[in-house]
């Protein structure tokens, strides 16, 4: 048997292309511009017939290629009449899609097909595959064609459907759209000349055209899978899943279609296995061209493969992904940000085959539920219909603990399961549903591996970390904590590894020592005198001092009440703010003496401002006569007055203060090097930044809440916590913004001068935050609880527009707090239980590497 380049009606002299694609564009609509602006290789022109029927009934005489070929000669007389007997109504749609085979396709009779087959078999299989790779573009087209021309525009038009319908079109539609365009190009200008109206493809063509099709389409598919995944985020949300069963009724494409998936599915889940079959054929296709002893098509195919695999990998195929994709056919979430926490579709996440039918209990009844178990979160599914709500937020590992309860024999929901979310504070309680066969070992084997995922999760955030004991024994508290953690495996639990190694180092046996007070430390700071290292901690009933893990040499040297803030000023100056909010000064000179000497220095402790409820440090731009200088400012603050001034050993660390007015009660500034700062404020029930400089003093609301409905409702009787700008550069301002729930980042936009939400998502914590520090060389963010303490990587550069933060640590414990903000610094206390059992706890103090 001849090869089919010598037998086809269309002939590629060219050789297949294999070098890489020219076109490395960042987003996808350029590369269709300049895949669009340029092209392939022209078809000869004997390879576009005038018409399908004349081609058909002469291609074998008239094609050059073919009639000069000895080898037509040698072709069976049945096949040469199969082929020249093809009807001309034959014809490939267009503007539908039809679910045939190769052989109903060309309307062939089983004989004819016995007869193809028994000719060359390998030939007939070739055909097939190829047919079915093109059948199945013409799928692909024209599920695109029904979200381009019908979802699309109804969506855009569509009127609160999302809190921004037009944000939300650009992130989905689109980029399908743009897609569809791109594949609109190689479908109708590429191959249809090469499929229509011939029965025998040229492969060598076929897969010259579509390997630098997908060439060209890897270099831009991030661009493509993000919006698809947001799609099926989207797609989860209640009213949209409402909006899209009423669209369904007057998409005429899919009505006149049995094959075409159900709207649902496209929003789901359909876009996100798109390439699934056309790898599926490859494969054949590698095997098949093995068989014939083609090599150079075998390899054009096997880089296709190859291709497409990274495509596949860019738009989340994971082991998963079958899973993934049949819960998301039936996820409705309440809050599309809970599905942003869980983070479905990311490529790494993991979703446990796992998961248990029971019962939850309600405020009045019991509903039927499903809980689903992924690697970070734990998700309790509502069941309604054939719907999965998440009506809750997920539950993560970090904060879950549950308890197994055996109620009475006679229960035949027995046992019950009590899940914890600690950081939601959440209580769950579950039974098994009635008449449930094997419940004790199907509620055993669930908890196994819920153990399991949440050692594997630990292990995780352990990795690279370390922790080391400041102070593990001075201060005990009494009262527990209704805010309580279970900790992680003792193997992996970052506190348990600081505290066994510091008893590991230490000649002291702490557990003998008696605490020095039951009050809870508020600040830390570090200074040095010789070559020796001290820490000094504020707390309620005064100021301590002593050494990293030592506990013999902590004492206490002043009696200032109610220290909240202290910070040492390059190892000469201690500031603090105590006593019913005054800010003081004292000398390290003066409070060594008094440390060595074991007596209080209060006396030395002078009152540098009288009303002062907090302050911050930080660098600031100021002009000494013609020089502009960056020198150190104190900022501090109490009902709407704010005062500062630069604080430097040349005033002798005693500031000159000037001052300003705010709108509302100050509840906190921050400093941004090199000349500006933020002021926070809670004012009708809502959050307030003001961005401020020391030359105008002018105030600009970060963010403008003008257009972002969505965000202006989600922020209301949110809580200010802290703002953080997230480059040293001069002229970069993008902001981190810190609430209660949530975390936001804007920028400057140039036109208009008002700060907008500069990235996609926005982030929802795990509990709610009340302390925040942020390690700009590091991109790192820590997030601070009463449940604990969690770090978390803010993209920056180049990425920071398409990738989503990520959490990379956490500490988990009672109480936690943050105990020194200082990038290099960071340091925090909780409460462990007392190992002598005596119902206190211990404050464990501790410096995060």
């Amino acid at each position: 048997m001849p090869s089919s380049a010598a037998t086809s009606p269309i002939r590629a002299k060219t050789e297949l292309a294999t070098s890489p694609s020219k076109y490395g564009s960042k987003n996808l609509s350029e590369s269709l511009m300049k895949a669009s602006n340029s092209s392939l290789p022209p078809l000869p022109s004997y390879a576009a017939p005038p018409s399908p029927s004349s081609s058909r009934k002469s291609q074998l005489s008239r094609d050059p290629s073919i009639s000069a070929s000895s080898a037509v000669l040698e072709l069976p007389l049945d096949i040469r009449i199969m082929v020249e007997s093809r009807p001309s109504t034959i014809h490939y749609d267009f503007d539908g899609f039809e679910g045939k085979s190769y052989k109903s396709f060309w309307l062939l009779s089983d004989d004819e097909a016995s007869s193809f087959e028994k000719w060359n078999r390998l030939e007939f299989e070739r055909q097939n595959r190829l047919f079915e790779y093109f059948t199945n573009l013409l799928r692909i087209r024209f599920n695109m064609k029904r979200m381009v021309f019908h979802y699309g525009p109804a969506f855009e038009k569509s009127h609160g459907l999302t809190e921004n319908v037009a944000a939300d079109y650009r992130k989905t539609f689109s980029r399908i759209k743009d897609l569809y365009g791109y594949l609109d190009k190689l479908v109708s200008r590429k191959l249809k000349p090469a499929y229509e109206g011939h029965m025998f493809v040229n492969d060598r063509y076929v897969l010259k055209v579509s390997g630098k099709w997908l060439s060209n389409l890897a270099a831009s598919y991030h661009y493509v899978s993000q919006g698809v995944v947001y799609l099926a985020r989207l797609s989860a949300n209640d009213t949209v899943r409402e909006w899209i069963a009423e669209q369904e009724e007057t998409d005429e494409l899919a009505q006149s279609n049995r094959f075409a998936p159900s709207a649902r599915e496209l929003f789901t889940s359909y876009f996100i296995k798109l390439f699934t079959p056309l790898a599926l054929i490859f494969k054949d296709l590698i095997k098949l061209y093995a068989k014939m002893e083609k090599p150079v098509q075998g390899e054009a195919v096997k880089q296709m493969y190859d291709i497409l695999t990274q495509i596949n990998t860019t738009s989340d195929h994971t082991t998963d992904l079958d899973n993934k994709i049949s819960l998301n056919e039936h996820l409705v979430c309440k809050d599309v940000l809970y599905l942003e926490m869980v983070d479905l579709f990311n490529p790494m996440r993991h979703l446990s085959s796992t998961s248990m039918e029971m019962e939850v209990s309600g405020k009045t009844s019991w509903s039927k539920c499903r809980l689903v178990l992924c690697d970070n979160y734990l998700l309790p599914l509502i069941h309604r219909d054939s719907d999965l709500f998440l009506l809750k937020p997920p539950i993560p590992m970090q904060y879950l603990s549950y308890k197994v309860l055996n109620t009475n024999e006679g229960d035949e929901t027995s046992p019950h399961l009590i899940v914890t979310d600690s950081g939601n504070e959440i209580i769950y309680e579950l039974r098994m549903l009635k008449g449930q066969n094997m419940a004790s070992i199907m509620i055993n084997t669930f908890t196994k591996d819920l153990d399991k995922t949440r050692t594997a999760f630990f292990e995780r955030m352990a990795d690279g970390r370390t922790l080391k004991l400041i102070n593990g024994c001075s201060f005990v508290s009494h009262t527990e904590s209704r805010s309580v953690s279970k900790n992680g495996p003792p193997e992996w639990d970052l506190v348990t590894r600081a505290i066994s190694v510091s008893n590991e180092a230490s000649e002291t046996n702490s557990s003998l020592l008696r605490p020095l007070s039951t009050t809870e430390p508020s600040c830390i700071d570090w200074f040095g005198v010789g070559n020796e290292d001290f820490l000094a901690i504020g707390a309620n009933d005064g100021i301590y001092v002593g050494q990293q893990d030592s506990p013999l040499s902590w004492r206490r040297v002043c009696e200032l009440t109610g220290v909240t803030r202290l910070d040492v000023l390059d190892n000469q100056t201690l500031i603090c703010v105590a006593n019913h909010e005054k800010l003081y000064k004292c000398a390290i000179l003066d409070i060594l003496p008094a440390y060595t000497g074991r007596y209080l220095c209060d006396r030395s402790f002078k009152v540098i401002q009288k009303h002062c409820r907090e302050y911050e440090l930080g660098f600031q731009d100021f002009r000494r006569g013609p020089v502009l200088v960056n020198t150190r400012h104190i900022f501090c603050w109490k009902d709407q007055k704010i005062r500062y001034s630069p604080l430097t050993i040349e005033n002798n660390w005693t500031p000159e203060f000037k001052s300003m007015k705010a709108t509302f009660n100050v509840l906190g500034v921050s400093v941004f090097y090199p000349n500006l700062f933020t002021v926070m404020n809670f004012a009708e029930n809502m959050p307030i930044f003001y961005l401020s400089n020391l030359d105008s003093l002018t105030n600009t609301p970060l963010p403008s809440l003008d257009n972002d409905r969505d965000l202006q409702k989600r922020l209301k009787g949110q809580k200010p916590v802290a703002s953080f700008k997230l480059s040293k550069e001069r002229k970069v301002y993008e902001t981190l913004l810190v609430y209660t729930n949530y975390g936001i980042t804007v920028d400057c936009i140039s036109k208009s001068q008002t700060f907008q939400r500069s990235r996609k998502e926005m982030m929802r914590f795990n509990f709610c935050c009340i302390d925040a520090a942020f390690d700009i060389d590091k991109s790192t963010l820590f997030v601070c609880g009463n449940q604990g303490l969690e770090m978390w990587h803010i993209p920056s550069g180049q990425a920071l527009q398409e990738s989503r933060p990520k959490l990379i640590s956490c500490v988990t414990g009672r109480d936690v707090r943050l105990l020194n903000r200082t990038p290099g610094k960071i340091t925090v206390s909780l409460l462990r239980p007392d190992e002598k059992g005596d119902h206190a706890f211990l404050r464990k103090i501790l410096l995060v590497g």
